[in-house]
């Protein structure tokens, strides 16, 4: 890269002169542009007005058809929609192995609900398991300082605590 001589640099700085035609061109490119973005917004603002209005046709559409009492769309049937009692609540937790405590977790409306709830209960236990594993074993590290003080212990006891 070589570097500039006083003349390159003179070139480039030097003030540009345009022609009233040039000018002309490029201010009309300048408000052709603006326009363009200012269309473009109008026609997504356009497009949210038109979105609220189908909006509020189907708001009141509704609200129509709540006060004359029709059902406002395709009901989906609920198969064994029955409500849950709790003789069928204390059986479904004996069948799935569930403790008492879990009861209060049951809290579905029908029977459909609170039987896939247990089933999510039990897959919770099953895979939790035992939280202490290992609880009740003694655990025995090796070092000679515990067998040291097994040792020590044992002599303590089979002396009846006299030194």
């Amino acid at each position: 890269m070589s570097t500039p001589t006083p003349a390159d640099v003179a070139a480039l700085t030097a003030p540009r002169t345009f022609t009233q035609g040039e000018v002309d061109g490029i201010i009309k490119d300048r408000a052709d542009r603006i326009a363009r973005q200012q269309h473009a917004e109008y026609e997504d603002v356009r497009a949210q007005a038109q979105r609220a209005e189908q909006a509020q046709a189907r708001i009141a559409e509704i609200e129509a058809q709540l006060e004359a009492g029709t059902p406002t769309g395709t009901a989906v049937p609920i198969p064994d929609a029955r409500p849950a009692d709790a003789e069928f609540i204390v059986q479904l937790m004996e069948e799935r192995g569930l403790a008492p405590e879990d009861r209060i977790l049951l809290s579905g409306a029908d029977e459909a609900t609170v039987t896939m709830q247990a089933e999510r209960l039990r897959a919770m236990h099953l895979v939790e398991g035992n939280v202490a594993p290992r609880e009740g074993f003694t655990r025995t590290t090796g070092r000679s300082m515990d067998r040291e003080m097994r040792e020590f212990l044992d002599a303590l006891q089979s002396s009846n605590g006299t030194y």
